[in-house]
């Protein structure tokens, strides 16, 4: 399904359209591929020797998953400009990370023992990312 008329989501294929235009773009050294789903629109981006990030975007809470095992949450409004921005910063936040060398570090918190994953960004911020199961 590549264009507007024959997804049931046209939203999701201007969505696609803008994650391969990023995806396109990336620079040496990290690796990227989109999929696109039947509602939502998956961004994989990996460096050579890490663990994979998936952005899950689509919805007004796009997903931010580290290694299959972490998840950050993300809150921004239907407007699909506001996806495109997110796509691209969230995309461009994730190469920096791949490229710089710096390490996500697992960490528990004091009060309730949850495992969760710092991962530094360039800005100085991190993601908080929490440990999920499939189960």
């Amino acid at each position: 399904m590549t264009s507007d008329e024959t997804h049931p989501y046209p939203g999701l294929v201007k969505i696609a359209s803008e994650v391969q235009r990023i995806i396109d773009d990336l620079p040496e050294g990290v690796s990227g591929a989109m999929d696109l789903c039947k509602h939502h629109v998956h961004m994989k981006l990996q460096g050579p020797k890490s663990p994979a990030f998936d952005v899950v975007l689509g919805g007004e809470a796009p997903d931010i998953v580290y290694d299959s095992r972490f998840i950050e949450r993300a809150t921004i409004g239907s407007d699909i400009e506001e996806h495109f921005e997110f796509a691209r910063e969230t995309a461009s936040e994730i190469v920096d990370f791949i490229l710089s060398g710096r390490k996500a570090i697992e960490r528990k918190s004091r009060i309730f023992g949850r495992t969760y994953l710092h991962v530094p960004l360039s800005n100085g911020a991190e993601w908080k990312m929490k440990k999920f199961s499939a189960d």
